[in-house]
């Protein structure tokens, strides 16, 4: 009988097992949830938005993602390349409704041509109101254009920074127009205990400002700013629109309003105040001061109407600087201080030239590189006697920047060009400048020049030419300390051009039928025109050393080495080179049928032939591999002949490729064994089968000479031994020779001129040099080629007739 009680029973037993697995499954539910992290709303590159596995962005699509996806504003992001924003349409990230509480990363990749436009917007910046943390972040030309009206709290990189921290990161050549209130080269407003550390804008131009304008951050209401720098020009507008804007304003080159505390930071941007009187003024680092100031200088002119003109402070003084700086010499008409009272301690007027002094900031306790007393952490260095302290490591890496003042400019090619001299000559110098090593591999060489070149703004190297296309005789030429590019346009007429001691070259570009002699150092290319002829000469006894590449691109170039260091050098398309001294510190490249003699010097690394090329070594000392090849499998194989100089000790001395040829010819040589450190020749077997052939003359004093050992690959080698040939042919090296007789006309070795050698000639007529078919054995005249002399030598030798 069924039991409806007892059923009853089980139904309540279980509905209670079904609630408690119901809580069971939903405190399952929730942990899952909060232990995964959210879905991205917007599309990135990878990543979960967590501290150990970001969003990462390779490109402006993905920035513009998360510009466009607020519920990702408290996620983690990482920068994986340079992002270029022309023509990009962005709109700041974070706002005082949903602030940007996160992290990004920039990694020290470069966000380049950043624009925004807004007429009414507040907190305007690639990033608008941030509460999280921003670091390595490196904006290139970024550009605001801001109403007159309205916009308020505008910075290039942060429009407002709340409670966040701004690491490392930097703005180049910013440009902001316009800015009703607080407008600042990198950040607008700081509040709640923001910080801004090691970071800095170059080159700032802000312009038409209103209302609180500063080279670096216009206004602090809370926080700290530490080893930070900034340079440009700041100026305010000459009109006041007011209302929202207020009627007076204030400029600084650093920072306009201080309610916080600035720390070793410094400003070598001008600030202007305009033409209205009621402004509250401007000064060399910091305009409104109330609050505390440490360790920090002001260059940049300050400019205005205004009575409140500082070199260093423009109004209000509650707190004195301490041990602050500014060059009296800028501002000669000012004081330190833009009103009266002025400081009673902490500021210091010094002349230029004291600023460019070390002493000068030791003494009042600053802490530099290379002395203890003032402590261990290193925050100054300074080039003394040629510049201002700079800071040291901070901000993102600038490639290139050898004197630490977030520039690459000439001074920095002096240092990088000495560092490479000295590391030249010891590798252990212990004065050698090791940031000169940009790729930190251990060398200094043409990898870091490269890196270097590149970095290395136009802007810092003067062009010098004439409109006739050629730059005449700039013997002692200097131009403002800078580095001079010689651009050699194309001529109709040759003119002759010679770099003498104190000539400052970064780079030379020879145009068409110039003739350039280079007599000092150039540390960029030699990039020649067609029929360019460039002489690199040592008769002063300068030693010039040319640490870029010399390259012959264009068609028929003549190149003469006679002295000095040079980098790489390379022929093409027809160009010649002759090397009678000096060292060459890279590779001697020919490609397509260019020519190289080489009689003297030092070659450091390869000898390569390719293409068609020919290279004829006759003296100097080789350190490393000559190489007859092939270049990328496009046709055509290369030729080497040596008839002296010194070759290395031991390793691959010749190594021969792809069909090249190599002919060695002295007084003297020796064969070794291929497996046992050869010191003439060895084949290289890496992926390649063809024979190669060699060919050797000169003088052996034994016959064991020749070592033993077999070649690999099929190797063909041909010697001529005074007037005598031998010949061994794909087979084992001869432990012993026996001299053939060679009769002229003699083709196969049997003392008999007839038509089984003119069978060897025709075979071998009109081949490559190169080709593994060439047959030696038919080079009657010995030039190396098998052509209608040597079928001329074999008609007069031979009176019969052939089939």
């Amino acid at each position: 009988m069924y039991d409806l009680a007892k059923q009853s029973k089980h139904d309540q037993n279980l509905r209670k097992n079904q609630n408690v697995y119901s809580k069971i499954l939903l405190s399952i539910y929730v942990i899952l949830v909060l232990s995964t992290p959210a879905l991205a709303t917007g599309t990135y590159a990878g990543g979960a938005g967590t501290s150990g596995d970001p969003y990462q962005i390779s490109n402006s699509t993905q920035l513009v993602e998360l510009s466009n996806h607020s519920e990702d504003w408290g996620k983690y992001f990482v920068v994986t390349a340079d992002i270029d924003l022309t023509s990009t349409s962005i709109n700041p990230i974070g706002s005082s409704t949903t602030a940007f509480s996160g992290e990004f990363d920039g990694d020290s990749y470069t966000i380049s041509n950043y624009s925004y436009t807004t007429n009414t917007g507040v907190n305007n910046g690639l990033f608008g109101y941030v509460t999280g943390t921003i670091k390595e972040v490196l904006l290139e030309d970024a550009t605001l254009t801001l109403a007159k009206t309205v916009t308020s709290h505008s910075g290039t990189l942060v429009g407002q920074l709340v409670g966040g921290d701004v690491i490392q990161c930097g703005t180049i050549s910013p440009t902001t127009t316009g800015g009703c209130l607080n407008t600042g080269g990198l950040v607008g407003r700081m509040d709640s205990s923001a910080s801004v550390e090691k970071s800095f804008a170059i080159d700032v131009d802000i312009s038409d400002a209103v209302t609180h304008a500063g080279g670096l951050i216009a206004y602090i209401q809370s926080g700290t700013v530490d080893l930070s720098f900034s340079t440009g020009s700041v100026v305010l507008s000459n009109t006041l629109p007011g209302g929202a804007c207020g009627d007076l304003g204030d400029a600084a080159g650093l920072v306009a309003v201080n309610k916080g505390t600035i720390t070793n930071c410094y400003s070598r941007a001008s600030a202007s105040v305009g033409t209205h009187v009621d402004a509250y003024g401007a000064g060399g680092l910091v305009a409104d001061r109330f609050g505390t100031i440490v360790d920090c200088y002001s260059t940049g002119v300050v400019s205005g109407t205004n009575d409140r003109l500082g070199g260093f402070t423009g109004w209000r003084l509650p707190n004195d600087p301490n041990a602050c700086f500014w060059d009296s010499d800028v501002n000669s008409s000012l004081n330190g201080h833009g009103e009266n009272p002025q400081p009673t301690t902490g500021l210091t007027g010094e002349t230029t030239a004291n600023m460019k002094k070390k002493v000068t900031f030791t003494d009042d306790g600053w802490d530099f590189k290379g002395e203890t007393t003032n402590g261990s952490n290193d925050y100054w260095t300074i080039d003394e006697d040629s510049d201002y302290p700079v800071l040291v490591d901070i901000g993102v890496l600038l490639t290139g920047d050898m004197n630490n003042d977030w520039l690459v400019d000439p001074n920095d090619i002096d240092i990088f060009f000495e560092s490479f001299k000295r590391y030249q000559t010891s590798t252990t110098d212990s004065v050698i400048d090791w940031d000169a090593d940009l790729d930190s591999d251990g060398d200094i060489d043409r990898k870091d020049f490269n890196l270097f070149s590149s970095a290395l703004t136009s802007n810092n190297v003067i062009t010098f030419a004439d409109l006739n296309g050629y730059v005449g005789n700039v013997s002692n030429f200097t131009y403002n300390d800078n580095w001079l590019r010689i651009n050699h346009t194309t001529s109709t007429t040759a003119s002759d051009v010679t770099f003498q001691s104190s000539a400052r070259v970064f780079e030379i570009r020879p145009g068409a039928n110039t003739e350039i002699t280079i007599l000092d150092d150039v540390i960029g290319n030699i990039a020649a025109g067609n029929d360019a002829k460039v002489t690199i000469d040592d008769t002063g006894g300068n030693g010039p050393d040319i640490m870029g590449s010399t390259v012959l691109n264009d068609s028929s170039n003549e190149l003469y080495i006679k002295g000095g260091n040079v980098g790489f050098v390379r022929a093409n398309s027809g160009s010649s080179i002759e090397i009678s001294d000096g060292t060459i510190h890279d590779d001697v490249e020919l490609r397509n049928d260019s020519t190289a003699i080489i009689s003297g010097g030092t070659l450091k690394d390869i000898a390569r032939a390719f293409n068609d090329s020919t290279m004829i070594i006759t003296g100097g000392t080789l350190e490393k591999t000559v190489l007859a090849d092939e270049f990328d499998d496009n046709g055509g194989v290369g030729k080497v002949m040596i008839s002296g100089g010194t070759l290395p000790g031991s390793g691959s001395a010749v190594d021969i490729r792809d069909d090249g040829s190599v002919w060695v010819f002295g007084s003297s040589f020796k064969i070794d064994n291929v497996d046992s450190d050869p010191n003439i020749y060895t084949y290289s077997t890496a992926s390649r089968s063809t024979p190669k052939i060699i060919t050797l003359k000169g003088t052996l004093s034994d016959s064991t000479a020749l070592g033993t050992g077999t070649p690999a690959g099929g190797v063909t080698v041909y010697l001529w031994l005074n007037t005598a040939r031998l010949i061994l042919v794909q087979s084992s090296w001869a432990t012993s020779w026996t001299a053939l007789p060679h009769a002229t006309g003699d083709a196969d070795g049997d003392d008999d001129v007839d038509c089984d050698d003119k069978t060897i000639l025709d075979d071998a007529m009109d081949t490559s040099k190169g080709d593994a078919s060439y047959d030696h054995r038919a080079d009657f005249d010995h030039d190396f080629d098998v052509d209608s002399a040597d079928e001329t030598i074999w008609d007069d030798t031979y009176t019969g007739t052939c089939p």
